[in-house]
């Protein structure tokens, strides 16, 4: 199974980079729509303020006036007029209006100026009318400066901070000061000319109707219903790409859920994205794997318990065919005198036999089966090695099969269930009086090393084939002559290695075997793991 191995962030940096996007968007969009239409409202009511009326500033001071393109200012200026010091019109560019005197010509706003004008009346305790005007210009830092003229029903000069410097202000000049004059905007702009005498030009600009004004205005009404179009379509492209990149993670798992749960083949799961749902899919491929693992191991089990059967059946029905046979042979007179006994005592050996194997199936299932537990006892186990040997003499030395130990004189005290760990001794033992002729030595080692009790048994007979021996402790491994000759169970060794790993120790076959053993198998015992 391939890991990924390319992982991106998490679903969290997924989501809060993907809002942040989403806000950045929203944010510029607003900027944008409302600047656009802050740009066109101050374009339509201030005019003056988008003129940069400075860069004809080589035409105003030459007297080239009718090079300066008015169509190039903006839409609505009508046309330009320059005076000189003595406010007396030198130029017109095609309009006409009422000769200004000096005293209006103050009241005339800049044009570069970015001002706005309020007025507020008011009335006195005696009923008295008065007038504030107040000019606010925004300066090149930033900031705010605010002028004032305060003016009585007559329009009398209270008091003021404009710099007027008069007492009484006229209609007209109440008008310009106000910017209140009839269908045209007025801003002057004071220039050198070539002979460094100071003159004005005077830019008049199409006032807007009422309705144009509403018109206008509606700008930023039409300004925040596409903003919130945009956010809208904003919102619900942001909904859909979250869902398609939630779901799809989803939709890919849950595929491989259902082929699951139907028991089809199922591959791995091959996903790059968040890093929630990239764990979610490693978990489940190695889900899948140990599923595919357990199904491997459970059909192993099956034909391993297909093959026990097997096994079981035909070490049962080689003894139980013999005594048939011999049984029907003597009940039917078929054999008599000095045969029958023979037959009876063939009978008898056989029924043995089978009694033999139905105790070792016994043992071995008890062994296997979850409530099994062993009764230790505290022993001194060199002492126990060495009463088991001294009972095992005679047998060997009657049998013709020589017995070579070194057990140490040292105290190795283990906690053991004497009769199970015996049973241990016995079958491999037994298997090598089985297998081996006359004249061959067992060899039997105990060393107390620094961790552990290793027991050695070995001999020098005929040995174990290879093949054999790398399933030697799986139940009913035997030769194929063991197994037509009836010798054996096939599972001593099973049964020794069971006991042998309940100790919490273990035992294996060693293939090669040093010289001069043939055949060679290690117990080892922990000292700490054994003293439950």
């Amino acid at each position: 199974m391939r890991d990924i191995k390319k992982k991106e962030g998490s679903l969290v940096k997924l989501l809060v980079q993907n809002y942040m996007v989403f806000t950045m968007i929203i944010v510029v969009s607003g900027i944008l729509i409302f600047t656009a239409a802050g740009w066109v409202v101050n374009r339509a009511f201030f005019p003056m303020d988008t003129v940069d009326i400075g860069k004809y500033q080589k035409e105003l001071t030459s007297g080239a006036y009718e090079q300066i393109p008015l169509s190039r200012m903006g839409d609505g200026f009508r046309w330009f007029e320059i005076l000189d010091e003595n406010a007396k019109q030198v130029y017109s560019s095609g309009g006409q209006t009422e000769p200004y005197t000096k005293e209006e010509l103050e009241c005339i706003p800049l044009i570069e100026e970015e001002d706005s004008v309020y007025v507020e009346e008011f009335q006195t305790e005696d009923e008295k009318k008065i007038t504030l005007v107040t000019k606010v210009v925004l300066s090149d830092s930033g900031g705010q400066v605010s002028h004032y003229v305060l003016l009585d029903d007559q329009k009398n000069v209270i008091s003021e901070t404009w710099g007027l410097d008069r007492k009484k202000l006229t209609e007209r000049e109440y008008a310009l000061l106000t910017q209140e004059t009839s269908g045209n905007q007025i801003g002057k702009y004071p220039f050198q000319t070539e002979r460094n005498k100071t003159y004005t030009l005077i830019l008049y600009n199409k006032q807007l109707s009422d309705y144009q004004k509403e018109k206008m205005l509606r700008a930023n009404d039409y300004g925040v219903l596409l903003f919130l179009l945009i956010y809208i379509v904003l919102v619900i492209a942001f909904v859909f790409w979250m869902n398609r990149k939630i779901k799809k993670p989803l939709r890919i798992l849950d595929d491989a859920l259902v082929k699951l749960a139907n028991e089809e083949e199922t591959q791995a799961i091959e996903y790059q994205g968040p890093r929630e749902f990239m764990q979610i899919c490693d978990n489940f491929n190695r889900l899948n794997q140990k599923l595919e693992q357990s199904e491997t191991r459970r059909s192993q089990l099956e034909q391993e318990k297909q093959k026990m059967l097997a096994d079981i059946s035909h070490d049962l029905k080689t003894p139980v065919t013999v005594i048939q046979g011999y049984a029907r042979a003597i009940s039917d007179g078929l054999v008599t005198g000095e045969k029958k006994e023979r037959y009876l005592e063939t009978i008898y050996s056989k029924s043995c036999t089978l009694n033999d194997l139905i105790n070792t199936f016994h043992d071995y299932s008890r062994l296997e089966h979850p409530d099994f537990k062993l009764v230790p006892e505290e022993l001194n186990f060199s002492e126990y090695c060495r009463e088991y040997i001294a009972g095992k003499y005679n047998e060997f030395e009657l049998d013709g099969y020589g017995l070579e130990v070194d057990i140490p004189d040292e105290k190795i005290t283990l906690l053991l269930d004497r009769m199970q760990f015996r049973r241990v001794f016995d079958n491999i033992l037994g298997n090598f009086v089985k297998h081996n002729q006359r004249g061959t030595t067992c060899y039997f080692t105990v060393q107390n090393l620094e961790e552990w009790v290793e027991i050695m048994i070995a001999d020098n007979g005929t040995g174990i084939p290879e093949e054999i021996g790398e399933k030697i402790f799986q139940p009913f491994t035997v030769g194929e002559q063991s197994r037509t000759s009836g010798k054996g169970s096939g599972l001593g060794l099973a049964i020794a290695k069971r006991i042998v790993e309940e100790h919490g120790g273990n035992i294996r076959f060693v293939y090669p075997p040093r010289e001069p053993f043939q055949t060679e198998f290690r117990i080892r015992l922990r000292h700490s793991s054994v003293e439950k």
